[in-house]
């Protein structure tokens, strides 16, 4: 007897205002294959270090700003699909986007994952890398790539 594996589908999520066209990719993804969805925003080092200022006394900065992020995202994902997050369907991390991107992949046998992706100067690549480049040479598992430039 095989035993059927849930299908999960990791959705990484950068820029928040950005992600409609990912989200949509997304969302039918998994209607078409009955698949759970789980969103990701990973903090980088960088912007943790911006944000601590504001942060309240009594809690941890990246607690607060975790907390903010995930309800914003959140919303942002009913507004544009319709999709009702469960608890524990939004992650926000922080650390090096790419490297913490592989790990959640690894780490919690996600059966696809889904990027945006845009284009960039060679000059923005060299100096910014490719996360993205990254994500799809090395991830455990198929990764849908989605272009965020809007055509309209």
């Amino acid at each position: 007897m095989v035993e059927e594996r849930e299908i999960r589908i990791l959705v990484c999520i950068e820029n928040f205002e950005r992600a409609t066209r990912v989200l949509r990719a997304a969302t039918e993804m998994s209607r078409s294959m009955g698949a759970r969805l789980v969103f990701m925003h990973v903090i980088s080092d960088r912007e943790t270090d911006d944000m601590r200022v504001g942060a309240s006394p009594e809690r941890a900065y990246a607690d607060t700003i975790a907390e903010d992020l995930e309800a914003r995202l959140g919303q942002r994902i009913q507004d544009v699909v319709g999709y009702h997050v469960l608890p524990g369907d939004v992650q926000i991390v922080s650390g090096e986007p790419d490297k913490q991107i592989l790990k959640a992949l690894e780490k919690h046998k996600y059966t696809y994952g889904v990027i945006g992706i845009e284009n960039r100067s060679r000059v923005g690549k060299l100096v910014f890398g490719s996360t993205a480049h990254s994500i799809l040479m090395l991830a455990p598992c198929p990764i849908l790539a989605v272009s965020i430039a809007s055509r309209e």
